[in-house]
């Protein structure tokens, strides 16, 4: 594996671990304060930023991974 490889998969690790803090977070915040409070939402399209994130970079190493 080269070098560039080994950090995109640490920072792949890295987002899923905070994809699922951000989970269950934002479960339990809307169990608390409901699906529509401000801070439920706020969670939500950080989790959908992050989730965005991985997948852009999924596609991207696997293009990356086509040409070697």
């Amino acid at each position: 594996m080269q070098k560039g490889g080994l950090y995109i998969l640490i920072m792949m690790e890295n987002l899923l671990k905070k994809i699922e803090y951000l989970r269950i977070k934002m479960s339990e915040i809307a169990n608390e304060k409901g699906l529509t409070h401000r801070e439920s939402i706020a969670v939500s399209q950080e989790l959908d930023r992050l989730l965005n994130l991985y997948e852009y970079e999924k596609m991207k190493d696997s293009e990356r991974i086509k040409l070697e």
